[in-house]
């Protein structure tokens, strides 16, 4: 509908009635597109009028998202290739709609209500306060309560939809403090699903992930944060991202120790159980496979094969 921006990569539909279009071009369109960027072409309006701001039955112009009445419902046509988060919306919206709804008035379903939106505050800051008392369990308690006046819906656009986000970042945090790192990695990656750029969430979740020994995917989290100066430049993430490093460093050291072990093991028993040796890593594969290639040809010429840890060191 006019005033309300989406954004997509779609098959659009032409010869649209009014009454049935959701999303179109309008004549303050922009192409998002780099390459069209480049090439000067920044404006996606239509030549002559808008599919969605113009209400001539006539006009043909692309929409991105229509609705039409069948029997007692409707159907929906959204052309978004790419599912884009306004995507996931009006489906959310179309699909929880009550019969009748207009359908410019969808994106409406998103909000809540004066009422809600102050229990929501009222609620998060008794959240908050638990929090400050080290109350963590009460603080967690009220803070699902807070958010289980939202329910499926993520807010209207702006001040409701930022106050959930901090709910969830707050949520992982409690989580985290009362070492619940499961429960906690899904609120902060709840939160980030709907702002990935809460650099607070994506935080937590590293943490939590951490405490779930998940360390690459931890890593990914914090070097995404390394660019962020106000997170990276404190003393807390520097000595998180040593100890994640160092630990990844230490599990691929402790795999190469047992990749070294089953494969003299192998060649111990006379060179069987090689293939099993040699898909403990990358490093032993290539070790195991020359070492059993030597092995089978010194077999072939009937000569006495010395496994390259037992051979004396030559001298120079």
């Amino acid at each position: 509908a006019p005033g309300r921006q989406y954004s997509a990569k779609a098959c659009s539909l032409k010869n649209v009635a009014v009454e049935d279009r959701v999303m179109g071009v309008t004549e303050d369109s922009r192409h998002e597109s780099l390459s069209m960027q480049l090439s000067g072409a920044t404006s996606a309006a239509p030549v002559q009028a808008s599919s969605v701001a113009e209400l001539d039955d006539e006009v043909d112009f692309d929409v991105a998202a229509a609705t039409r009445g069948y029997g007692q419902g409707r159907i929906a046509y959204i052309g978004d290739v790419n599912c884009q988060e306004g995507t996931v919306d009006l489906v959310l919206a179309f699909c929880s709609a009550p019969v009748g709804v207009a359908v410019a008035d969808l994106a409406d379903l998103f909000a809540l209500t004066a009422d809600e939106a102050a229990e929501v505050l009222r609620l998060k800051g008794e959240g908050n306060a638990s929090f400050g008392e080290h109350d963590f369990q009460t603080a967690r308690a009220l803070y699902d309560e807070a958010l289980a006046v939202y329910g499926d819906r993520p807010g209207s656009v702006g001040e409701q939809r930022g106050d959930k986000v901090k709910l969830l970042a707050n949520l992982a945090e409690a989580y985290l403090r009362l070492n619940d790192n499961a429960a906690a990695e899904v609120a902060a990656a709840t939160a980030l699903a709907i702002d990935g750029a809460n650099t607070k969430a994506r935080l937590r979740r590293a943490k939590a992930l951490v405490g779930l020994d998940s360390l690459a995917e931890a890593l990914q989290d914090l070097t995404v944060l390394s660019s962020v100066p106000e997170v990276a430049d404190t003393k807390p993430f520097k000595a998180l991202l040593k100890k994640v490093k160092l630990k990844i460093k230490e599990t691929r050291k402790a795999e190469n120790d047992r990749a070294g072990v089953a494969l003299r093991q192998a060649f111990a028993a006379g060179g069987e159980g090689l293939g099993d040796a040699a898909g403990a890593g990358a490093a032993a594969e290539a070790e195991a496979e020359a070492a059993a290639a030597e092995w089978r040809r010194a077999r072939r010429r009937g000569s006495c094969w010395v496994p390259p840890w037992r051979r004396a060191p030559r001298s120079t």
